[in-house]
């Protein structure tokens, strides 16, 4: 084997002209041929003398293939000499030019560092591109004498390819014409279709049109349903008895190709291997002879109907007939599904719907559509059967257990005020004290008044007045009363701390000597380890909570804490602020916490019980829509 070269050579159409150039004034009587075949067929046999003509070309064979999906080296449009065939170099030859898109020069090349002889020929294959799409290739086969051979034989082959160029382009102008003709008449049927009132009428309009559209005698449409086919409309017949010969004739040939899955056409076509077709058969003997297509109907890759096609003995189908007419069913067939699925009645919708989906999760594929089903079974299991401790979230402060108010216990002016707000202090310790100047003062003339109405009363004694020794004895009485109250009120100048604790409010460090009424609050003191948790729990939650209840607390300040409680007591009064209502709780604390302080605030979480996993979830919402929906209900 000689040495290869698959370098790419540019494939324009526009050579250079050369005096040395083969003349191919000769080529225009191709104009005159028509059809990309006879084209090719009558360029190969003109350009053969043209090419052999070249000097230092040894010309053996030259050939046009047409580029085909199914065959890697194309389809031979034309070759000389016809009666021989290409070698197995320019047939891979050809294959590479289809694969690359490339000029592929291959075999005995000169200039490729290995002589050329006599008795080796080369390969030159040269495409001819379409709309940037390699459409067909040249293949040439030769003994080239040198490279002047090689160049003066790829320049001539160039420069002669435009006629088959131009044929090309008005092949591939025709089946675009062909396509958009073809299309505007699928839009046509399509048009009629959709424009159809219900799924009856779409049907009768969808047969009427492509009888019309295709030259039918007849076209008959039929869904499979219950494992037979319904014959549904026929053309040119609003109605029909489903039991008379044609109709079952129809039906058994639609049946036939919906269990095949495969389009049928009767007479079978030439070239074309007979399938299995015994009520195709029938019904063209029955019918003298009709020509039969019949196309199944599919909805995404299902097969739920078919459309059968008649036509005179004399006319039967081409199969560019049978290309369109099968185009144009399969982009009605899903427009007459969902017509037909919009009239049914709701209640079969929905078994459909559901069928449907029991078959996509029990086919073979939807792996992701399984999954998900499994997931949503086995959420909605543990929905139903999974228990979960219900909770009850609520704003916690934390006060002491006791808290001592202490007041003024008369009328007066606040002397001096050792202790203020969050202040420790101890039991019996002074926390205010007040002026006592004015009960002293008072207390003095009290006294004097008292030695005064014992020296009258000493008077009347004497002299033996009863009245008047009634009276004074009475004023002594009252004068003493009067100072022993002075007295209790001169001891309690000095107020102190009922027991160990923490001043929680009352700073009177600003107002020495401020005039205070009797009872008036000065001072507050909480316990300093003894606390209790209050709970503002809102009214929607409130029946869940009762005494006995486990809480758990987070303070704001201590958010790396939790503290136990158990619900002391729930006081039935509603509280209401910043837009809702609470109702208070009380808490005890397990353990005395020497980290909490009085006034602290945080979220405390009340275990209410176990209770399923559904109601933990979805109880809040479904009582808010019960409100909502009787609220809102006619009465």
């Amino acid at each position: 084997m000689m040495g290869q070269n698959d370098a790419a050579q540019p494939t324009d159409r526009v050579v250079r002209k050369d005096p040395s150039m083969a003349d191919f004034s000769g080529l225009a009587d191709i104009a005159t041929t028509h059809g990309l075949k006879e084209v090719a067929a009558a360029w190969v046999m003109a350009v053969l003398p043209l090419f052999a003509r070249l000097p230092g070309v040894g010309l053996d064979l030259i050939c046009v293939n047409l580029a085909d999906e199914l065959h890697p080296e194309g389809i031979d449009l034309g070759r000389a000499p016809r009666r021989r065939l290409p070698t197995p170099l320019l047939t891979g030859a050809i294959k590479q030019a289809f694969e690359r898109g490339q000029v592929i020069v291959t075999g005995s090349v000169p200039g490729q560092g290995i002589p050329a002889h006599s008795s080796e020929i080369a390969a030159l294959v040269i495409p001819l591109a379409i709309f940037d799409r390699v459409d067909a290739v040249i293949g040439v086969e030769a003994k080239l004498a040198d490279t002047a051979a090689l160049a003066a034989l790829l320049s001539a082959v160039q420069a002669a390819s435009g006629w088959l160029v131009n044929a090309l382009s008005a092949e591939e102008v025709e089946r675009a014409d062909q396509r958009l003709d073809a299309a505007g008449d699928v839009l046509k049927t399509v048009i009629v279709v959709v424009e159809a009132e219900g799924f009856k009428g779409a049907a009768q309009a969808a047969v009427t049109d492509l009888a019309l559209r295709f030259n039918a005698n007849r076209v008959a449409f039929g869904v499979f349903r219950r494992n037979h086919i319904r014959l549904q409309a026929i053309s040119n017949a609003s109605e029909f008895k489903k039991n008379l010969r044609d109709a079952r004739l129809i039906e058994g040939a639609m049946h036939e190709a919906v269990d095949q899955d495969t389009t049928l056409v009767w007479p079978v076509l030439e070239g074309v291997a007979p399938p299995l077709s015994a009520a195709h058969s029938e019904m063209n003997r029955a019918l003298d002879g009709v020509s039969l297509f019949t196309v199944p109907l599919y909805e995404s890759d299902r097969c739920y109907g078919a459309i059968l096609f008649e036509r005179p003995a004399d006319k039967p189908f081409a199969p560019d007939d049978l290309d369109l007419i099968e185009a144009t069913v399969t982009v009605i067939a899903p427009i007459l599904k969902e017509k037909e699925a919009n009239d049914a009645w709701l209640a079969v919708k929905a078994w459909r719907t559901f069928k449907k989906q029991i078959e996509l999760l029990l086919g073979p594929e939807k792996f992701a559509r399984k999954l998900m089903a499994l997931g949503a079974i086995v959420l909605i299991s543990v929905f139903l059967f999974g228990r979960q401790m219900a909770i009850v979230t609520a704003n916690a402060v934390v006060e002491g257990s006791t808290e001592r108010i202490i007041s003024a216990s008369f009328d007066g002016f606040i002397a001096d005020a050792p202790a203020r707000e969050g202040d420790v202090v101890k039991a019996g310790q002074i926390l205010v004290r007040m002026d006592d100047r004015d009960l002293v003062l008072e207390r003095v003339r009290l006294v004097t008044d008292a030695a005064q109405e014992q020296l009258e009363l000493d008077k009347s004694i004497a002299t033996r007045d009863r009245n008047q020794t009634a009276i004074r004895e009475a004023r002594v009485q009252q004068s003493a009363a009067k100072i022993k109250l002075v007295d209790i009120q001169m001891g309690r100048v000095e107020l102190r701390a009922p027991f160990d604790g923490l001043v929680i409010s009352g700073d009177l460090s600003q107002s020495i000597g401020a005039s205070v009424a009797k009872g008036q609050p000065l001072m507050t003191v909480a316990p300093l380890d003894d606390f209790r948790v209050v709970l503002a729990v809102d009214e929607s939650r409130i029946s869940s909570v009762a005494p006995g209840q486990i809480v758990w607390l987070r303070m704001t300040a201590l958010p790396d804490q939790v503290f136990a409680a158990h619900i002391s007591a729930v006081q039935p009064v509603a509280r209401y602020g910043e837009g809702k209502t609470t109702y208070r709780v009380l808490a005890r604390l397990d353990q005395s916490e020497e980290d909490l302080l009085h006034g602290m605030q945080g979220v405390a979480r009340v275990e209410v019980g176990l209770r399923p996993l559904w109601s933990v979830w979805f109880t809040p919402v479904i009582d808010r829509l019960r409100l909502i929906l009787w609220s809102q209900w006619p009465v």
